[in-house]
């Protein structure tokens, strides 16, 4: 008899210990994954934007196909030393839940993500770019919502792109990992449009450094979105973990 009471009490100190599913919200947590992602993109995702407008500055528009190949084989070099500096910020969060989690491999799954969505998300302009120096005549231009849509359909593709090597590395600390993959197409679907937003709001003759702040809000607010999407998703994996 005594045993069994003894027994009862533990289950139910157990069961008390255990905390409820409605528990897994971390604010803290989400708001150092939220800002890691905004720092990280602002200082990855603006470099690439420095490279890029650099080149347009001293190069110009490319006239042969050599060069228009050249400079985007620099853009995805910025952007694969993009994923770099985010995963290092990601990072800097996870350890703190990941204990094991290896800085080495999720910036490199990180970076490998970047260096594939750049890659491919680098293949239409430059395309264009080759058709145009063959002398085929400029697509037509594409209304704002159009743009925007095609801009959103293009953050799913590479959310997808850009979670997968990162998932392949968060399988083996949380079960139900998938979910990351998903969650960074989500992400991007609303990220990628603030981007093409920003970018195509410009004023005529404005000062580099009022376009320099604006870029730099722009890219913020791209990874505040992104990051506070995902970082729901990471939340319940490290629930579930």
């Amino acid at each position: 008899m005594n045993t069994f009471v003894a027994e009862e009490k533990i289950s139910k100190d157990e069961v008390t210990a255990r905390p409820p599913a409605r528990n897994w919200w971390d604010w803290k947590l989400w708001l150092q994954w939220t800002f890691a992602n905004v720092a990280g993109e602002v200082l990855g995702l603006g470099l690439a934007a420095a490279v890029a407008t650099a080149m347009v500055l001293t190069i110009g528009e490319p006239e042969t196909a050599i060069i228009a190949l050249m400079m985007a084989g620099v853009m995805i070099a910025a952007g694969a030393l993009e994923g770099v500096i985010v995963g290092f910020a990601q990072w800097f969060v996870l350890r703190r839940r990941l204990c094991r989690l290896s800085r080495r491999e999720w910036v490199t799954a990180t970076a490998i993500g970047a260096f594939l969505a750049w890659a491919i998300g680098m293949a239409p302009s430059t395309l264009m770019a080759l058709n145009q120096n063959a002398g085929s005549s400029p697509p037509p231009e594409m209304s704002d919502a159009v743009k925007y849509a095609f801009a959103s359909v293009m953050g799913v593709a590479l959310g997808m792109i850009l979670g997968a090597p990162q998932w392949r590395v968060l399988r083996r600390y949380a079960s139900g990992a998938s979910l990351w993959v998903w969650a960074n197409a989500v992400a991007w679907a609303v990220g990628m449009p603030v981007v093409f937003i920003g970018a195509g709001t410009s004023p005529v003759g404005a000062s580099a450094l009022s376009i320099a702040l604006k870029v730099v809000m722009t890219i913020g607010a791209a990874g505040a979105s992104v990051g506070a999407i995902h970082g729901v998703a990471l939340l319940w994996l490290l629930r579930r973990r």
